[in-house]
């Protein structure tokens, strides 16, 4: 078993709506179960809070390009949520909204 404090995000897809984040080892493949699955932005900034993220060790999968295909209204709103979250995390967080 990996030990869960040297996993990090290093995936993310979006899928029904929802933006879903995978953690693994740094340069290794994304694990093919998500950690969190969320439409909102703030249950997705503690996930990148708790686990960590570095855009240079995360890919994306093309379900983040073609998102109205994954239940987004239009195709650039997985992202918009993403970075919305991500901003967010940085932020010092004391409650879930």
């Amino acid at each position: 078993m990996k030990n869960i404090n040297k996993l990090k995000i290093n995936h993310v897809s979006a899928h029904e709506g929802k933006i879903e984040l995978h953690i693994g080892l740094i340069n290794s493949n994304p694990t093919n179960d998500s950690i969190v699955a969320s439409d909102d932005k703030t249950v997705l900034a503690w996930t990148i809070k708790k686990f960590g993220f570095n855009p240079i060790y995360t890919s994306a999968g093309s379900s983040m390009d073609y998102a109205k295909e994954n239940g987004f209204s239009n195709d650039d709103d997985a992202k918009k949520l993403f970075r919305k979250a991500v901003r967010l995390s940085k932020k010092k967080l004391t409650k879930l909204n």
